[in-house]
């Protein structure tokens, strides 16, 4: 017993030590342009650009001398690695330098030339007219693209469904930010938001709609673009012609996404100049009140210049939600996970800016890049230092917070209430710990567990009831709560699973398949009590059958298990093939609570399950129909036995798991219960 609290004290002292670390460690440095772009091949001379028949880009480039920018662009396009298909076009615009001669000689290059300088917006709707893909992107000459660029624009569209206009991240040749996305004021000046600050800090680092992006690199539709009719010519010879499009798009009902994934570095006035004295560049002010007055009605509902940029930059999306949980979701280990990014992806389709707050402060990769590519600001070390801190500083933002699980809940729900006074404060169980515990004692003949579960369920109840809403995960938890907090607004909200297309068939498969992380304790017992009690006698009558253990974090007790008979597969990142390969599931979980993400997998994908009644609680299926559910070893072993010998009843399963998991399951439940639920509040989704 001694030891075992050294260890557990020594683990917690690792644990703040980790922590202070993460705050404290430096800001990494941005990784600057290099002095030139070194070419890894045969120089652009010889190679010029890849043809391609039907490019799925085209890439115009308008120009008008200072060919050695325009050269180092193109080479940049050369080397920059990209999966999408490209035509390059450039427009020049009666350079008075070598650029038309030395671009002539470039294979698979199409140049464009007019015999006087009309001007970056002519020279891009010429561009545009000579154009083959189906989008097309504007990039200035003074760029330098980067590895990938190119598909993150294409995959913005693929992702978003309502974007008109994508812009990337716009870098300075030091690395620093140029822009992240633009903020239009109502006096139609327009302000590049994150300038000079880090590129990978959180509010730089998340794909969101924006009131403009720069004209430097910039995508759209081409059928669109040309539906429009092109660049205002009203805002000839240049500036302003970007930001009038993006409001163009937008009274067509569609938005202009920022995508930070696109990463460019631009020489800002390397072609123009910096000065709106003289030049060109003088006509960003002579454009500014062109644009003032063509808009003024939708400007009015533009902040007046001076707001809190930090809020503006966010103001096209309905409603700020805050996501407070353990750590980065990792929705391949365990169903809590998968439950929060579920609702996150329906939150952003209603249109909501997501922000989620893990409380260890750590970006997990892969799952980090996953969540940002969804559209979620993830606040992480070493650019957020405490959680405490964000909502002491920025808490006024949210119109909501969802704190995930209840032990997070109780330490986060008093600092929301005080930081976030106009938020409305959710708190999502997971499942309900106190009824895991008990189930848990029970079973062990465990008094001091008893009590431990009294004194959890006297805490979880005190926090849902200092919360507004309380969501479980199903019908039976919803009416235990409501019987406890009679005066409290409880919701289902059910996890969401995909329909899966169907797999092989009956006779293609083998194998009995288990899924669940081991640091939740109900599924190394469940294991451990299948691999002796039920899998002994089940091997009886189906001598060669296989259970294949999948999960993180196995302790050294279930690792122990490995045989001929019992394959420990560990963490699988992708449960298609083992979903599709094996006959049967099996849930054998003794305690627990809330609802089984296996048990829910299972019946998505088609797959038979034999389970248990804790394993099936609340889910409203019936033995014999949707799957088969037993609590004695004996008749646990039957039920696999039979399924898995019996393909007529297991096509009966397969099918009638799928039918209730779509009618259950779907994000279209879900969705409606957050319409529902932020309509009741008085808050917006669209």
């Amino acid at each position: 017993m001694r030891q075992s609290r050294f260890l557990a004290s020594t683990r917690r002292f690792r644990g703040r030590l980790v922590r202070a670390w993460r705050r404290l460690r430096p800001v990494p440095v941005p990784t600057p342009l290099p002095a030139s772009v070194e070419p890894a091949q045969p120089p652009l001379a010889e190679t010029g650009f890849e043809a391609v028949s039907e490019p799925a880009v085209s890439i115009v480039i308008p120009v008008h001398g200072r060919f050695e920018h325009t050269w180092r662009c193109l080479e940049s396009l050369r080397l920059a690695s990209v999966a999408a298909g490209f035509e390059v076009v450039v427009v020049d615009d009666a350079s008075p330098d070598e650029t038309r001669r030395r671009l002539q000689a470039l294979p698979n290059l199409r140049l464009v030339t007019q015999e006087e300088n009309r001007g970056f917006v002519h020279s891009c709707n010429r561009g545009a007219a000579e154009a083959r893909g189906s989008y097309l992107v504007f990039l200035n000459n003074d760029t330098v693209v980067t590895d990938g660029w190119l598909d993150e624009l294409v995959e913005t569209f693929d992702r978003f469904p309502d974007v008109g206009v994508a812009g990337a991240k716009l870098l300075y040749p030091s690395g620093r930010l140029q822009e992240a996305g633009g903020v239009v004021w109502r006096d139609g000046s327009a302000h590049n938001y994150g300038r000079s600050g880090h590129p990978d800090a959180p509010p730089h680092d998340y794909p969101r709609r924006v009131d403009y992006a720069s004209g430097a690199c910039i995508m759209v539709p081409r059928q669109l673009f040309l539906d429009l009719g092109g660049f205002d010519e009203l805002f000839a010879p240049a500036y302003y012609e970007d930001v009038d499009l993006a409001f163009q798009v937008r009274h067509r009902g569609l938005h202009v996404y920022y995508q930070p994934r696109a990463r460019v570095y631009h020489l800002e006035g390397a072609t123009s100049g910096t000065r709106t004295s003289h030049g060109v560049k003088r006509f960003q002010t002579v454009n500014r009140v062109k644009f003032e007055r063509k808009w003024r009605h939708a400007l009015q509902r533009h902040p007046q210049r001076g707001a809190d940029v930090h809020s503006e930059k966010d103001r096209l999306h309905t409603q700020r939600v805050l996501i407070v949980d353990h750590r980065t979701p990792t929705p391949d280990q365990d169903a809590g996970s998968a439950r929060i990014l579920g609702v996150v992806d329906l939150l952003v389709e209603l249109g909501c800016k997501v922000t989620f707050l893990p409380v260890d402060l750590t970006a997990v990769e892969p799952y980090a890049e996953q969540a940002r590519r969804r559209g979620v600001e993830l606040l992480a070390a070493p650019f957020v230092r405490s959680a405490r801190g964000h909502l002491k500083h920025r808490g006024d933002d949210y119109d909501l917070v969802i704190l995930s699980r209840f032990a997070v809940a109780e330490r986060y729900a008093p600092l929301v209430k005080r930081y976030c006074p106009r938020a409305r404060l959710i708190l999502d169980t997971v499942d309900l710990h106190h009824l895991r515990e008990r189930r848990a004692a029970e079973l062990a003949q465990d008094a001091t567990g008893l009590e431990r579960a009294a004194a959890t369920e006297r805490r979880e109840l005190a926090v849902a009831h200092l919360c507004d809403v309380t969501w479980v995960a199903s019908d039976a938890e919803q009416e235990l709560l409501r019987k406890a907090l009679p005066t409290s607004e409880v919701r289902v909200v059910p996890t969401i699973y995909p329909d899966h297309p169907g797999g092989p068939a009956y006779e293609d498969r083998r194998d009995l398949l288990f899924v669940g992380g081991f640091e939740h304790a109900p599924n190394v017992d469940g294991v451990l009590w299948f691999a002796r009690e039920i899998l002994p006698l089940v091997r009886r009558s189906l001598p060669d059958v296989r259970l294949r253990v999948v999960g993180s974090r196995a302790p050294n007790e279930i690792r122990a298990l490995g045989s001929p008979a019992i394959e420990i597969e560990g963490h699988v990142p992708d449960l298609g093939p083992l979903l599709d390969g094996c006959r049967l599931s099996v849930a054998p979980l003794r305690y627990g609570a809330g609802i089984k993400g296996k048990v829910h997998q299972s019946l998505a994908s088609g797959l038979p399950c034999v389970a248990t009644s804790i394993a099936v609680e609340g889910l409203g299926v019936e033995s014999g129909r949707e799957l088969m559910v037993a609590d004695e070893a004996a008749d646990f072993a039957a039920a696999v036995v039979s399924v898995y010998g019996d393909a007529g009843l297991w096509a009966r399963l397969a099918g009638n798991g799928r039918v209730h998991a779509r009618a259950h399951l779907s994000s279209a439940r879900v969705l409606g219960v957050l319409e529902e639920m932020l309509a009741g509040a008085g808050l917006r989704t669209g």
